[in-house]
């Protein structure tokens, strides 16, 4: 089994080793269930997808496969990058978008909780404040 470490000062305890989900595109999804279920069963206890993969079908994936084990793990996601009406690319750290975005990871997600949420990346236009 894996041994669980503190995620920064959050009170959450992760896995040393997670599952990223930004590959989690191929349509053989009976082969990614398997490979999530083997990992949980190995002690990962981190899963990290975001909105912008697969245009949401990351997360998709892990509001369908979960079910009953969506106990058992730290799920992260990420917002700021998602894909307009027309199919641009938008990089938007704006509050707005982040409620909107937030909304709707986590209607996907099939959950009212996302363990760790934050932004995918900075807007190059969005001021740092105290940097």
């Amino acid at each position: 089994m894996l041994k669980n470490v503190p995620l920064g000062r959050s009170g959450l305890k992760v896995s040393q080793l997670g599952l990223g989900a930004n590959r989690l595109l191929d349509p053989a999804q009976a082969d990614w269930v398997a490979t999530v279920n083997a990992a949980l069963d190995r002690g990962v206890n981190f899963i990290d997808s975001a909105a912008i993969y697969g245009d949401g079908r990351s997360e998709s994936f892990f509001g369908a496969m979960l079910g009953k084990r969506r106990g058992e793990v730290v799920l992260a996601t990420k917002c700021g990058i998602y894909r307009s009406p027309e199919g641009k690319v938008v990089v938007d750290g704006r509050p707005a978008s982040i409620g909107r975005e937030c909304d709707e990871s986590l209607a996907r997600l099939k959950t009212d909780v996302i363990d760790l949420y934050y932004l995918h990346q900075i807007p190059k236009d969005m001021p740092l404040a105290g940097c």
